[in-house]
């Protein structure tokens, strides 16, 4: 699913709007509850983000999860962890073809995107810890995260960071 952009909207066209430069950094996700593991890929910079980065972080998450549950060390520990995608594209985007003529109105909806502001989450990883406290099974599910939302972080085209409960 390449496309995702909301199923009705209350009107057909919008403008794209600014962003703000000017906002701090959140101090997200301190330890909030301890039987769940959480690793969040928060932005860094202000920035447009299209439903094709989304999608493309989305599926690079997946791979690497997958890869590492399926090594075998993830599996021996019974680790499962679970993707929560943070932002959604609801602003359309138009465009005008090429080599039109000024007026005639605005163009056709070109692609979907979202305004991410200064430390919003993007992605979110959770780990479900049941009833175990090994600091072991805490180091792997540390490791198999950073190596996940690391490679989401370069596909998409901003500044980011990993902030974890631990």
């Amino acid at each position: 699913m390449l496309n995702r952009r909301p199923k009705k909207t209350k009107f057909l066209k919008y403008q794209k709007g600014r962003l703000n430069y000017n906002l701090p950094i959140k101090e997200e996700n301190k330890k909030e509850n301890q039987k769940d593991l959480k690793y969040v890929l928060i932005a860094c910079e202000p920035y447009r983000l299209t439903a094709s980065h989304i999608y493309a972080g989305e599926l690079a998450i997946k791979r690497s999860l997958k890869k590492a549950i399926e090594s075998g060390d993830a599996a021996r520990w019974n680790i499962r962890g679970k993707l929560e995608i943070k932002v959604f594209p609801h602003i359309p985007v138009t465009k005008k073809p090429a080599e039109v003529r000024m007026g005639k109105g605005k163009g056709s909806i070109d692609y979907w995107m979202t305004r991410i502001k200064v430390g919003s989450p993007i992605f979110e990883l959770n780990f479900q810890n049941k009833k175990n406290t090994n600091k072991s099974i805490e180091n792997r599910c540390y490791n198999i995260a950073k190596s996940a939302l690391k490679i989401a972080s370069s596909k998409l085209p901003i500044k980011t960071n990993i902030v974890s409960n631990i």
